[in-house]
This record gives structure tokens, C-alpha cells and sequence, in this order.
């Protein structure tokens, strides 16, 4: 499998998922795997041999979602009946590599399944996720169910419900688009991703709406100062008309102060002449 340039996954193994067993394998030690190849990988084989199954893991280890018609996930796992075991452990691991930063990543979700007196327990165990960057070095992080379903597809730079509806779209759902409008709608809604585009215009709206008000304000405060720069203008044009004037009275006092001083000293001169 590939997807664009984006992310190929490289391989998928299983243990305790439908018919395949809950202990590794006597001979290889190790779980049930299928190695994928690009860019295409081919699976056959007769039924009941598994190649929905595959699907089956793929679709669970990429989005979390478990096949339709499995008693809230029960039927998913190996019978312990068929395994004489009151507890069956099952584990799907996923490995892809992402062009981003190319990192390769594994995905590994466990589940267990118990035989009660009239029914089975399904249960998810852990999730967990190693990533190994191109140095090498590899991180391994545990997370909630709820939020490595989120982070998976985000990984893989392909939206859930791409994955869940198209990609590995399971059989027995995969005439949806024939089905009634109201689901029809809400399918493709979630493909193109109609309700994040709705918000997003919403959140655009509100973001414009925020900003004509802000405008307006800001309008209002520019009308505001505005006129006091207008004031502050015609005080400041006044105060250097009083200046100048204030200049021109002082220049006037200063040679009325010359020529009083002249005519004292006249005067002085013209009793000096007379007393002699």
C-alpha cells in the first residue's frame, strides 16, 4: 500500500485477531506477518484464508475502528473456546514510514478477550507507538485509545475517514455510497472534510466580525484624537503668534530704554552746562 508520497506502509503482523493464533508461530518464534511491497501488493488466497483479516487489522491499527458485526470488538478476537484458554491476548503491530522527516513508525495495539459464563469481555489493553527518526534512534510512547487514533492518520498524512471509508473500507460496508441520503451526507461531509471547513468558516466570520469591531473603535479613537491634534495645532499656532508678539513688545521696550537713556544723558550734559 501506498499513499501518494506521503507514507507506504512496510509491514503488519497479528496475533490472536479471527483465525489467527494467539501464540507465535512454533517454528519462527515470532507473530503472523505480511510484508508490503511498493507499489503494489497483491492478496490472495482461498476463503477463510484471511485476506480480510488483513483489511480488517489494517483499518483498526491506522484508525482505531473495529470491523462491523464483532459484538463491541468479542468477535474480533480468537475464540478462547477454540483456544481452550479462558483469556486470549491478541496484538496488531503496524509499521510505515512517513516522507515527513522520514521516520519510520509502528504502531502496536493490544486487546484481550475473556470467557465469561454466558458471554466474552473484549478489552483494549495499551497502545503504544515507536518512532525512529533517520538517525536511528527510536522513541517509544504510550498513549490513550482516543488519541492515537487522532495521531495516527495525522502521521500518515491521510485523514480517518479517508482511511475508515475508502482505503480499507471493510466488504461488508463498502456500498455506502448507495445508502440513504442522511448517511450518504455525513460521509462525505467527513471525507472532504465539510464540518472542519464549516467551522473554519465560522471561526473566519467571527475573526472578521472581531476585527470590523476593532476597526471601529479604532476608527472612533483615530476621530478622537484627531481633533485634539487639531486643538493641540491651533494652541500651538496661537502660542507662537503670542511669542512673536511677546518678541516684538520686547524689542520695542529695549529702544524705548535706549532712548530714554539718551535723553537723560542730554539732559545731564545741558545742567552741567548750566552750572558752569
Amino acid at each position: 500500500f501506498f499513499f501518494g508520497a506521503m507514507t507506504s506502509i512496510q509491514y503488519l503482523s497479528m496475533q490472536g485477531i479471527r483465525a489467527f493464533s494467539p501464540n507465535p508461530d512454533v517454528h519462527q518464534k515470532r507473530q503472523q506477518e505480511i510484508k508490503f511491497h511498493s507499489p503494489l501488493t497483491i492478496i490472495l488466497g482461498p476463503n477463510g484464508a484471511g485476506k480480510t483479516t488483513i483489511i480488517e487489522s489494517l483499518r483498526n491499527a491506522t484508525t482505531g475502528e473495529l470491523p462491523p458485526g464483532t459484538g463491541h470488538g468479542s468477535s474480533f478476537i480468537h475464540d478462547p473456546r477454540l483456544a481452550q484458554e479462558t483469556e486470549v491476548k491478541a496484538q496488531i503491530r503496524l509499521q510505515f514510514k512517513t516522507a515527513y522527516q522520514d521516520k519510520v513508525m509502528m504502531v502496536v495495539r493490544s486487546f484481550q478477550c475473556t470467557q465469561q459464563k454466558s458471554a466474552q469481555n473484549f478489552k483494549r489493553i495499551d497502545t503504544t507507538l515507536n518512532v525512529k527518526d533517520h538517525h536511528g534512534v527510536t522513541q517509544s510512547f504510550g498513549y490513550k485509545h482516543g488519541e492515537v487514533d487522532t495521531i495516527i492518520p495525522e502521521f500518515m498524512g491521510v485523514p480517518k475517514p479517508i482511511l475508515e471509508y475508502v482505503i480499507f473500507c471493510h466488504q461488508e460496508e463498502c456500498n455506502w455510497p448507495l445508502g440513504d441520503p442522511k448517511t450518504l451526507k455525513s460521509k462525505f461531509d467527513a471525507i472532504f472534510e465539510a464540518t472542519r471547513y464549516t467551522k473554519a468558516l465560522e471561526e473566519v466570520k467571527k475573526c472578521r466580525k472581531d476585527n470590523v469591531a476593532a476597526v471601529a473603535e479604532a476608527d472612533k479613537e483615530t476621530a478622537v484624537l484627531g481633533e485634539q491634534k487639531k486643538e493641540a495645532d491651533d494652541k500651538l499656532a496661537k502660542l507662537r503668534i503670542d511669542q512673536d508678539k511677546q518678541r516684538s513688545i520686547q524689542s520695542q521696550r529695549q529702544d524705548k530704554e535706549m532712548q530714554a537713556a539718551a535723553a537723560l544723558q542730554q539732559l545731564k550734559e545741558v545742567q552741567s552746562a548750566c552750572d558752569s
